[in-house]
């Protein structure tokens, strides 16, 4: 009888084989569904909202291992963006699909309140060949704040890193993020999604250039993250000079205000600063306001002219009610949504191109993971083969074996190597073979 794997007929060669297919003996549909995607976005929800989940590097962690010990899902990535939150993973199916979402942004969500109702009307949750599309969508930058943008692309892969690093990837992470990183490759490099680059650093760029600041002004950063290094080579560019940098760790501090030749502000000596601004920008991974309004005017001091304030941030690190308070020009992510719908009008007609490359590359990714899976599954099939000839030639036939000539010994031990290898590879042929007759037969169904 055929062994069957969600419609596809595995040849009877694979019969001998049935007890290592077992570990694999899950249904395609079923083993896909495991790919899970929790996504929170601007789109869907404010940047408080969005904030609500926002996990430091830190904290990050603790927080794999406690959604490990609580749900046993030993795969997963977490990612936060400007604009977004992402939880990617790989199930073990140990609970139904819903207790699963709410155990797990139960954890990401611990050190909040009030995030039910995000949980329940603004969380997007994406399984299957779905959650690897919308991943290719992600990282080929059809779905960011600005379309085109090549800094999802680097957050991402960033971001699988260090899951990587703290062991929690493995062989289905791994396959998915292989073929999301080629997909969005193929994206930027066949079609015009990239096309005059314009990221949030950039878009706050540009407004801040449309406010004509003297490029004597004083410029304050605070924060020396990814980010506001991205944004202090645009104002350094530019030929602003006069710059100081401030963050909580003074090694990266440092590093920025040596790329910009800029002085450089103790974390705990920002309070008594008095030198004055006439720039801000804020950008750092606290989850409350750095710039408040009793800090604010204590650093603006008798100062009177309007200034310029800049916060990219998510959740906000000024508060916002500084800019009415105050009499400030205030520059924060939120508002870029505008300028961003100017972008997406120029890049439009690209964005159903890279769907149809994303969702065809779906569709691949359904066949190579079922490849992939059975051949893993059959990875001890050769070695096991060794082991039916050695145990034949040492011990079964060991009483004939001695009696043959040289010669005649020779021939024999070349035929068992050759009938071991041929019988070995049979099963590896057959699954590519299934494979792609699988692929073949969808494809014409669909002419």
């Amino acid at each position: 009888m055929n062994l069957r794997f969600d419609g596809a007929l595995i040849p009877n060669s694979l019969q001998t084989y049935d007890k290592v297919l077992v570990n694999a003996a899950l249904p395609l549909h079923q083993m896909l569904s495991r790919y899970r995607v929790l996504s929170l976005s601007i789109h869907h929800a404010s940047l408080e909202q969005i904030g609500n989940f926002v996990i430091g590097r830190d904290a990050l962690p603790k927080v794999y291992d406690e959604i490990e010990e609580k749900t046993g899902i030993s795969q997963m990535m977490y990612l936060a963006t400007c604009n977004r939150v992402c939880f990617f993973y790989y199930s073990e199916g140990k609970y139904d699909l819903k207790e699963e979402i709410r155990i797990v942004t139960k954890v990401l969500s611990a050190r909040k309140e009030n995030t039910q109702d995000v949980l329940s009307t603004h969380f997007h949750n994406y399984s299957g060949s779905e959650a690897i599309n919308f991943l290719m969508r992600m990282a080929s930058s059809v779905d960011s704040l600005v379309i085109g943008e090549r800094e999802i692309f680097r957050q991402m892969r960033q971001a699988f890193s260090y899951s990587a690093d703290l062991n929690f990837v493995g062989f289905e992470l791994r396959l998915a993020m292989k073929y999301v990183v080629e997909q969005a490759k193929l994206a930027f490099s066949s079609t015009g999604i990239g096309d005059k680059p314009v990221s949030v650093v950039s878009l706050a760029f540009r407004k801040l250039r449309s406010l004509h600041p003297s490029n004597s002004s004083r410029v304050l950063i605070i924060g020396a993250g990814q980010t506001n290094t991205l944004f202090g080579k645009f104002i350094k560019d530019y030929g602003f000079s006069n710059i100081t940098v401030c963050n909580r760790s003074i090694g990266p501090a440092q590093r920025l205000a040596s790329m910009l030749n800029a002085n450089v502000l103790e974390w705990a000596d920002l309070h008594a600063y008095s030198l004055g601004f006439d720039i801000m920008v804020v950008c750092t991974s606290a989850e409350n306001y750095i710039i408040d309004q009793a800090l604010y005017a204590q650093l603006l001091g008798s100062e009177l002219d309007r200034k310029i304030l800049i916060d990219l941030s998510v959740p906000y690190n000024i508060d916002p009610n500084i800019a009415d308070q105050f009499n400030a020009n205030l520059i924060e992510v939120s508002q870029l949504k505008v300028l961003a719908a100017e972008n997406l009008n120029s890049r439009q007609s690209e964005v159903s191109r890279v769907l149809g490359l994303t969702d065809q590359a779906a569709k691949n990714f359904e066949n190579e993971f079922l490849q992939r899976t059975l051949l893993r599954a059959m990875d001890s099939v050769p070695s096991q083969m060794q082991d039916v000839k050695t145990k034949a030639i040492k011990q079964v036939f060991k009483k004939e074996l001695d009696s043959l000539d040289s010669d005649t010994l020779e021939l024999f031990s070349r035929f068992a190597d050759y009938i071991t290898k041929g019988c070995a590879d049979l099963p590896m042929k057959a699954v590519k073979q299934s494979t792609l007759s699988r692929v073949n037969e969808k494809q014409t169904s669909q002419v």
